[in-house]
């Protein structure tokens, strides 16, 4: 009998033990699922990005052509450092008396700052940026230098529409800063439905990382950092964009033929980049290299495999000439469409015309170069050790 009693004394408080153990490992499992997950912490969560002081002092534009470039956007930094590399260009330069130098630019607006205080000669930059200065300066837009999409990002929303009432960071002035405009505009949502807020491109990730922001809209490699390192985040909507390579307008009148060598660099440049793999992943390391003092040290934390990649969907499949079409300028192309649209948005004066404005865009200058490919040497490829000629059309390994 004393035994039995016993027996159930130790099942009882076996079995409360037991429930107090479950007990324990459920508050466990909700106090888990309600914090962040530490194993996909971004190594940029607590990294306050000291942003570089862009007071350049410019050389004698009778020796140097200066052009803004901007590392922090894939594929286009990669194209522009090929350029960088390409000895035919710098011989072909280097024999009419001029040398080409890059100054590094965060976003297209900062350039549009520079270029009105007459300290470049030329830029690449996006859609609206180019807009904007062609309204504001005398420029001549020589070649599309790229043709991608801009995203909107976002941890826990799906839908523009969920993001009404919610903070969104974008960068003033950009291509990504249209995109998010008119794919509002697209779903019938009102800018002022929206907590709009204008951020640097380098506070982007971590904002929305650490909740101080819903969602943003930037341009590559900004999308696939925050893709990569949180598996919650993801793209709400992406937006046609594009890139174009311009000079001023008087630098373009009175060395034409210094512009032209920069194009067909350009078209070298794609031509190479889209060739293999490997080349791209040369590209890269120039790229991180040219650009350690201006971008932080592990900010893009992604492999150059990874940048790569991102570049490789970018370029993959086009047949491609930098050449840009009438349509883009018709009012219901592309750059016809977004100029409208700017206009109705207060971003661009009522008094600008569009005709006036679309004597800016050259539509034959890389038409005159792929006429005469053999002057131009646009088969041919110098960078660095790297000596050959094209003879198959680029494919992917």
């Amino acid at each position: 009998m004393l035994r039995k009693l016993f027996s159930d004394s130790v099942l009882k408080w076996l079995q409360l033990f037991l429930l107090l153990l479950f007990v324990v490992g459920l508050f466990w499992v909700f106090w888990r699922l309600s914090e962040h997950d530490s194993s996909r912490r971004p190594p940029y969560d607590t990294f306050n990005y000291p942003k570089q002081d862009l007071n350049y002092s410019f050389g004698d534009t009778s020796v140097y052509i200066e052009i803004a470039i901007q590392p922090l956007w894939i594929p286009v930094s990669l194209i522009t450092q090929v350029i960088k590399h390409d000895r035919i260009l710098a011989d072909s330069l280097k024999a009419r008396g001029k040398v080409l130098k890059f100054f590094p630019y965060y976003d297209g607006g900062e350039i549009i700052k520079s270029l009105g205080e007459n300290k470049l000669e030329g830029a690449v930059a996006g859609d609206m940026p180019v807009l904007l200065a062609a309204v504001k300066k005398d420029i001549q837009v020589v070649s599309i230098i790229q043709q991608g999409f801009t995203s909107v990002v976002s941890s826990h929303y799906s839908q523009l529409e969920d993001l009404k009432g919610k903070r969104v960071g974008y960068v003033e002035n950009t291509n990504a800063h249209y995109g998010l405009l008119s794919s509002l505009y697209g779903r019938g949502i009102e800018e002022d439905e929206l907590d709009l807020v204008p951020m640097n491109i380098t506070d982007l990730t971590e904002s929305l990382y650490n909740n101080e922001i819903d969602a943003f809209s930037a341009w590559e490699p900004i999308p696939g950092m925050a893709l990569h390192h949180n598996s919650d985040q993801k793209v709400v909507n992406r937006s046609l964009s594009m890139g174009f390579l311009f000079f001023t307008h008087d630098f373009y009148k009175n060395h034409p033929d210094e512009v032209k060598l920069i194009v067909a660099a350009e078209i070298r440049a794609f031509n190479w980049l889209q060739s293999s793999r490997s080349n791209l992943l040369e590209a890269v390391e120039w790229l991180l290299n040219s650009s350690s003092g201006f971008i932080e040290k592990d900010y893009i934390n992604l492999t150059n495999y990874q940048l790569s990649t991102l570049a490789k969907k970018d370029l993959i499949g086009q047949v491609w000439l930098p050449l840009i079409h009438e349509q883009l300028l018709d009012s219901t192309g592309f750059l016809g469409r977004e100029f409208l649209f700017l206009q109705q948005k207060k971003y661009i004066p009522d008094s600008v015309n569009w005709q006036r404005l679309k004597r800016s865009f050259n539509l034959h200058l890389a038409a005159d170069l792929q006429n005469d490919p053999d002057k131009y040497r646009l088969n041919e490829f110098d960078y660095e050790t790297i000596t050959h000629a094209l003879t198959n059309p680029p494919t992917y390994d």
